[in-house]
């Protein structure tokens, strides 16, 4: 994590750290001699990589913001592709037009998704309270082909009056306007990968006082592996237009001809907002390029820079850099390539301006189980790489309970199999406490013929915590009806992979 010389003896040292806490050695770290290759430090303790100077490529440039990357070939964005990322080569659907100046579709009111294929729209939008019954009464009309974008049992459709919000944190569910539209049945039809109709028609519920309203496409989640609910999508989707209802039923017409100025008039203001943020956008890119640029133009060969990371990544991955001291303060990025490849690319953080070394903490939730190259980059210019795993660490519990004890069964998952620390232990904390401080543990795996313990890659375990006794003394390490428990997974070096919370009830 460091380099020096001690003032004592004269000598050169590198700066290392243990993973056993800060216990052990000087709080933790250690000095080993540098430049003498003391126990293969460094020929196999790090790793470094020359950037290629960019100037290598000449004149070449990346249009539409792409970047500019080894080889001197392009990385495009947004749907831009081609050698200089110069060809658009998307398609519309019926309800798009495509933008050239951002090789996107723009979709028409009531159409979504990348190509505006993707159809969900109110018709008769204007109505009178006398029309509920007759072939006026709003309609609600779809048509989506994209299987995984279709409604599925256990969604629904309801009305509530356009300045309410449907759901928010600090109030909950708002009172509806209507009763629900179940498209093809309740939650108790769904089922992986079961679809409504791709395309069909249904009636808006009667609405009985006059006003604005807006009606709300409830997208249900499904069941997680236990079979239960994982509730609905948030925030519900509006549909496209709001339902005007009048008193009057000849004043409909005039009614109509207002309502559809308000929406040109405000499609206009959306149009421009957007318009503005593409040219914000744009400008931000053309500053970064020239501070990219001219930082690079002061690179020269033989600058080192450094990546350091565990070889597995659960959740979070800990990466120490470290760059030279005259590297100039250009923008610089840390993320993932698939293990050998150069075309996706998962970003997942920047690293500090004008900070030559550090640790950051990058999220890796979202990305695919699987085998990468985690890079820094600057320009397009790969300054630094170290092959990393990332896995998955799934952890699952239920529990019984009485006012003298609590039995918590805890099951484990390892994905892939192949990441499998050489050490797995489960166990049962008091919320915070330490990880060398548990109320109940578990090795998660066997023993084998030889009495050596073995992880398993999944599995089960019972924990079992006694209440503390009446009157006695309420320490850390005790627990008991009320208290808050943490389950927790860890790997060797109690290294943190997974955790969930769990509520000893009162009563």
């Amino acid at each position: 994590v460091g380099w020096g010389t001690d003032k004592a003896t004269g000598l050169d040292y590198w700066l290392c750290q243990n993973s056993w806490s800060d216990k052990w050695g000087d709080k933790g770290f250690f000095k080993i001699r540098r430049g003498t290759d003391e126990c293969s430090i460094e020929s196999w303790g790090f790793w470094f990589a020359t950037p290629v100077v960019p100037s290598k490529c000449g004149a070449q440039r990346c249009a539409h913001a792409g970047d500019l990357v080894k080889g001197c070939g392009c990385r495009c964005d947004a749907g831009w592709s081609g050698a200089a990322c110069a060809v658009c080569p998307v398609t519309c659907g019926k309800g798009g037009k495509l933008d050239p100046r951002r090789c996107e579709c723009v979709c028409r009111p009531g159409f979504s998704g990348a190509r505006c294929d993707k159809q969900l729209v109110v018709r008769k939008a204007v109505v009178c309270l006398a029309g509920h019954g007759t072939p006026e009464w709003p309609e609600l009309h779809w048509d989506i082909a994209e299987a995984s974008e279709r409604m599925v049992p256990g969604g629904y459709l309801q009305l509530f009056p356009a300045d309410v919000e449907p759901w928010t944190a600090a109030t909950g569910w708002a009172t509806p306007a209507s009763t629900p539209i179940r498209v093809c049945g309740d939650k108790t039809k769904w089922a992986p990968g079961k679809t409504c109709a791709a395309s069909g028609m249904l009636k808006v519920p009667r609405l009985t006082a006059a006003g604005t309203y807006t009606l709300y496409w409830a997208r249900y989640l499904g069941n997680n592996e236990f079979g239960v609910s994982r509730g609905y999508q948030q925030p519900l989707t509006p549909v496209f237009p709001s339902i005007t209802v009048i008193e009057e039923c000849g004043e409909v017409e005039a009614a109509r001809t207002r309502v559809m100025q308000a929406t040109i008039a405000a499609a206009r203001v959306e149009a421009s907002a957007k318009l503005e943020e593409v040219r914000l956008s744009v400008s931000v890119r053309e500053q970064s390029i020239e501070a990219w640029e001219a930082a690079a133009a002061k690179v020269t060969p033989g600058l080192a820079s450094r990546l350091v990371a565990p070889r597995l990544a659960f959740g979070s991955l800990p990466v120490q850099y470290s760059l030279p001291e005259d590297t100039p303060a250009a923008p610089r990025r840390l993320g993932l390539f698939p293990e050998g490849q150069r075309g996706s690319w998962y970003s997942l953080g920047d690293v500090p301006r004008g900070v030559l070394q550090g640790e950051v903490s990058l999220d890796v939730t979202g990305v695919p189980v699987g085998k990468y190259d985690l890079v820094l980059e600057s320009a397009g210019i790969l300054e630094a790489s170290t092959p990393v795993e990332v896995a998955r660490a799934h952890l699952r519990f239920d529990y019984t309970y009485s006012p003298s004890s609590m039995e918590v069964k805890v099951g484990w998952g390892i994905e892939p199999a192949a990441a499998l620390p050489e050490e797995l232990w489960v166990g049962l904390y008091k919320k915070g406490q330490h990880s060398t401080e548990p109320l109940a543990m578990a090795h998660a795996g066997h023993v084998d013929k030889n009495g050596v313990t073995r992880a398993d890659p999944e599995g089960a375990a019972t924990l079992v915590v006694k209440a503390k006794a009446k009157g006695g003394d309420d320490t850390e390490l005790s627990a008991g009806p009320g208290s808050i428990l943490d389950v927790r997974m860890y790997a060797e070096g109690s290294r943190l992979l997974a955790t969930g919370v769990i509520q000893w009830p009162a009563s």
